[in-house]
Order: structure tokens, then sequence, then C-alpha cells
């Protein structure tokens, strides 16, 4: 799916470097994220305060699912804090 997006952007003039090249480079960089969020969770309760703040940075349906995501991810035992998305 990555390398997907990344061929439809480098087709864009969007990519400075090659799609794979690119993959390669994204895909440790976030599972470096994912680590970090995971073993810090008041780092994702930071990102999600910051999401919720600017809405329109990945669109509003992914923007409420990424701030559930962090929210179940920052509280203890993974029980979501508020409503989830949708509901």
């Amino acid at each position: 799916m990555l390398r997907e997006v990344l061929v439809r952007c480098a087709a864009a003039g969007r990519l400075r470097v090659d799609p794979d090249l690119a993959a390669q480079t994204i895909m440790p960089a976030n599972v470096g994220v994912a680590l970090s969020l995971v073993t810090q969770p008041n780092t994702a309760l930071q990102l999600a305060a910051l999401l919720r703040g600017r809405p329109s940075v990945l669109g509003g349906p992914e923007t409420a699912l990424l701030v559930h995501w962090l929210d179940t991810l920052a509280t203890p035992g993974g029980s979501p804090v508020g409503t989830p998305p949708g509901g």
C-alpha cells in the first residue's frame, strides 16, 4: 500500500527518489514512531491533543481514527478515552 502511494507521488512529480527507496526509508521511521507511542503514553496523548486542534492535518475521519488509536495507546489497559470515531 505504501509503495502504491509513493508510485503515485513519483508520477505526480512529488517524489525526489525512487519509490522503493522512499518506502525503505519511511517504513523504519514508522516502526520507530509506533514503538515510541506504545512505550511512551504521554507522547501519544500530546500527539492526540495536537491533532484535535488541527483536524485538517489528515482530514476529518482520518484524524478522528488516529486520535482514537492514540487515546487507546495512551490509556492503561488500552481502554479508549472519550467516544470512538463515528460514535
